[in-house]
């Protein structure tokens, strides 16, 4: 019985080479998060080439038993390009030649994963970006900065609210940040 095509939306979380039984090359496969919170894998025939990772995309294609076999792939969400060039860090214990290099790679980590509006856990967030929850939760408030842009942070509870689980979701402004306030 023939598979219909279907669509799946969603961001890339990995990706790697698709082998067959005899372990030869087929394709790339991606772990793929949708937005309802499902992770499927997708692979990707020659020519087909996978999308960037993290990037919020819609994926058109067959579902099998296990994978979701792609036949073509959009981007839904434009790339994020509202962060300053140099973001403008500080604080008591903040030293720029120790601190601005790990600090801005957080931000942008942290940055381009939640640029595609889906709800996240700092504990989610930490299992793609590598970042510690307390980092992140850093550079979330960071985000809502006007020198990093006056991006929207919304925070909401996850699951019953005594448990104490938090999940955010980043609204981005259109225009870039300033980088002189």
């Amino acid at each position: 019985m023939p598979f219909d095509e279907e669509s799946i939306e969603g961001y890339t979380l990995d990706s790697d080479k698709w082998l067959d039984r005899e372990d030869r090359p087929r394709g790339e496969a991606t772990t793929f998060r949708t937005v309802h919170g499902d992770t499927v894998v997708v692979a990707y025939s020659a020519p087909l080439k996978p999308p960037p990772l993290r990037a919020r995309i819609r994926v058109q294609g067959k579902k099998g038993a296990r994978w979701f076999f792609a036949s073509s792939w959009e981007r839904i969400s434009p790339p994020p390009t509202v962060l300053p060039e140099k973001p403008r860090f500080d604080g008591s214990e903040y030293h720029p030649s120790v601190d601005d290099a790990r600090l801005t790679g957080q931000l942008k980590r942290i940055f381009d994963l939640m640029a595609d509006g889906l709800w996240r856990t700092l504990e989610e967030i930490e299992a793609v970006t590598g970042d510690p929850p307390a980092s992140i939760s850093a550079q979330l408030r960071h985000l809502r900065k006007k020198r990093f842009g006056s991006h929207i942070v919304d925070k909401r509870p996850r699951g019953d609210r005594v448990l104490g689980l938090w999940e955010y979701s980043l609204e981005l402004k259109s225009q870039p940040a300033e980088l002189s306030q």
